[in-house]
């Protein structure tokens, strides 16, 4: 793509069809599209005549509630976005999660069977010592117990690799945090909680109100409990994120994993609750969108524009090594 001359009377010009055919149809200019240092600049009524489905009506509205000439995206890139850095990390998770962690714990689950006992394996019933009911009666109880222990052990699978990736998952959500809040300058002094609900101080929202807070809390509750595995922390589960819990009181010594319902439901209940929770954060702490942050920065129509013009080039989508006879 061609860079764009210096052209600093554009704004004072008139902007119509004579105007933008000066510039070839390899420079942004065509396309109303005004590369600047600092930001970019669209006309969005050229830019939709020339890629119609450059951009949707809900899009549209946004960009004509402005007192500018042209519209000026909010942020540069994508990740300047604190909600999209945070919706990234989610949803990476949660692929990884069910294209990789879960079918890999399914199948381990699914190879562990209970031995299965007969009649005719009993060694009394062979030697005419014990009779064929004795031996029957005696079959099943060992079936039963096979069974019991097979639910055991996968019961532990269960607890332990789940615990695994929950834990990988929380360490990976709060470096997400940790970052964000060192880019908006934001340093935790005490928590990372108390640095999280310090950003909001300015919308002066309420961080336990914020939508999707249980669930949050409740993410935050059931890794300090397998973390720490003490008694306190269970208290704290238990009491705000219950339903993460199995039935029965906790025995101090025990691992705290075994405790912790783990489940694929669990894990997908917390990725919808984070989302909502996270969404919801970064309107009151930033004034940020999730609409805007997939749209609204420079980089989206710089490619959306590049993209058209290499289409226009090379519509065959021939690379530098391929030939035409």
């Amino acid at each position: 793509m061609a860079k764009n001359k210096r052209n600093s009377h554009y704004e004072e010009q008139q902007l119509n069809d004579d105007f933008y055919n000066r510039f070839d149809f390899t420079d942004t200019r065509h396309f109303g599209l005004f590369l600047k240092k600092k930001h970019v600049n669209i006309d969005p009524k050229r830019l939709i005549k020339m890629i119609p489905t450059a951009i949707t009506q809900k899009e549209l509205e946004v960009m004509s509630k402005r007192n500018t000439k042209f519209f000026i995206p909010l942020k540069r890139k994508q990740e300047d976005y604190n909600i999209f850095l945070f919706m990234r990390e989610i949803e990476t998770i949660q692929k990884q999660w069910n294209e990789e962690y879960k079918p890999i714990i399914d199948e381990t689950i699914e190879g562990i069977v209970a031995k299965q006992y007969m009649v005719g394996d009993d060694e009394n019933l062979q030697m005419g010592i014990d009779s064929p009911a004795a031996a029957n009666a005696c079959a099943n109880f060992n079936n039963m117990i096979a069974r019991q222990e097979a639910e055991i052990k996968k019961a532990m699978v269960i607890s332990s690799m789940y615990a695994q990736f929950f834990h990988q998952a929380a360490a990976h959500l709060e470096a997400i945090t940790v970052k964000v809040l060192f880019l908006r300058n934001v340093k935790p002094k005490t928590s990372l909680r108390d640095a999280m609900a310090g950003a909001l101080q300015t919308s002066k929202a309420d961080f336990e109100k914020l939508n999707g807070y249980e669930y949050h809390n409740g993410f935050y509750r059931i890794w300090n409990f397998i973390k720490h595995n003490n008694e306190d922390t269970y208290n704290k589960l238990k009491s705000d994120f219950p339903s993460a819990l199995r039935k029965g009181e906790y025995v101090q010594g025990n691992l705290a994993i075994y405790y912790v319902n783990f489940s694929n439901k669990l894990f997908q209940s917390l990725f919808r609750g984070l989302k909502l929770f996270y969404i919801d954060y970064c309107a009151k702490a930033f004034n940020e969108t999730l609409f805007d942050s997939k749209w609204n920065y420079d980089s989206y129509f710089i490619n959306l524009v590049k993209d058209h013009i290499e289409v226009i080039e090379n519509p065959l989508g021939l690379d530098m090594f391929s030939e035409i006879d």
